[in-house]
């Protein structure tokens, strides 16, 4: 009978020692799926909504960024002006636009930019050009350039927030966006030339 019960005291501390690890995995495991289950729920309603009527909508704001999130320039490439004898003027940075997101985007939105930067909108081929000034603060000299990367066109100082057309007079296939008085600054106009690389 002693042995018996020594076994039997074995036998029910070994059965709590079970049941404890049992309890146990059970607690662990039913965290682990009620963390899933409620992540779950969540992304399902983060998820966005897909009816086109307000996708549209969506995108159009997307172009407008939060307070704080202004675009920065960006170094992209180096651009030299040239006279007529191919002599080098001044020489800037550049952010290059050379898709339809970036051309779309251009300078809109920008506070300032530095001195000696500016914008290269590059397009596939040449033809009749034409900017405005929507959503863009600074006032600018937009210049117009050909293939053969020459100034054909400057429109100068042009109104922030304007929504006038500023056409070329020529066909161009580049348009370089400097800050107004640049090209008066350091006097550039039509029939000078510019290079540039991409970085």
């Amino acid at each position: 009978m002693a042995n018996f019960e020594k076994r039997g005291s074995t036998a029910q501390k070994g059965s709590l020692r079970s049941m404890i690890v049992i309890l146990l995995i059970v607690i662990i495991l039913g965290g682990t799926v009620l963390s899933n289950f409620t992540n779950f729920f969540k992304k399902g309603e983060s998820q966005p909504n897909n009816n086109p009527e307000t996708t549209s909508q969506t995108t159009e704001t997307n172009n407008v960024p939060s307070s704080g999130d202004e675009p920065v320039f960006v170094k992209q490439g180096e651009l030299s002006f040239l006279n007529s004898s191919k002599k080098e003027i001044k020489k800037i940075d550049i952010e290059l636009a050379a898709n339809d997101e970036k051309r779309t985007q251009g300078l809109m939105f920008r506070s300032n930019m530095g001195a000696d930067q500016g914008m290269l909108f590059i397009f596939d081929r040449q033809g009749p050009q034409a900017f405005w000034m929507r959503n863009t603060k600074i006032p600018l000299d937009i210049i117009y350039i050909d293939k053969d990367l020459k100034i054909v066109s400057i429109s100068k100082n042009t109104i922030p927030f304007s929504e006038e057309s500023i056409p070329s007079k020529s066909p161009a296939q580049y348009v370089l966006e400097v800050n107004a008085g640049y090209t008066d600054a350091y006097k550039i106009g039509e029939g000078d030339y510019i290079s540039y690389k991409a970085l």
